[in-house]
């Protein structure tokens, strides 16, 4: 069996640690690229579904992401009633 290129294939573990440090804006943008270049159809069959690969675990760290800052917005709102319920 031929090994899968990395840039067309892997599983989503892999696909998650190597974005697992992007910030926001950055994955964001390579997100939009991916975009860009799937609706051009600039790439063949095979780098479009690892584009989409890619472009679905960029997505997931997206969510992640803001999934922490409206926890940390939750917290600190609660944070900021408890003060003024104590006041």
């Amino acid at each position: 069996m031929a090994k899968r290129t990395k840039d067309y294939a892997g599983d989503d573990a892999e696909l998650d640690a190597e974005v697992a440090s992007l910030p926001f804006e950055q994955a964001v943008e390579q997100l939009e690229s991916i975009i860009e270049r799937i609706e051009e159809g600039s790439v063949g069959l095979e780098a479009t579904l690892g584009e989409y690969r890619r472009g679905h675990a960029l997505l997931r760290r997206c969510k992640a992401i803001l999934d922490g800052a409206e926890q940390e917005i939750r917290r600190l709102s609660l944070d900021d009633l408890d003060k003024q319920r104590e006041e």
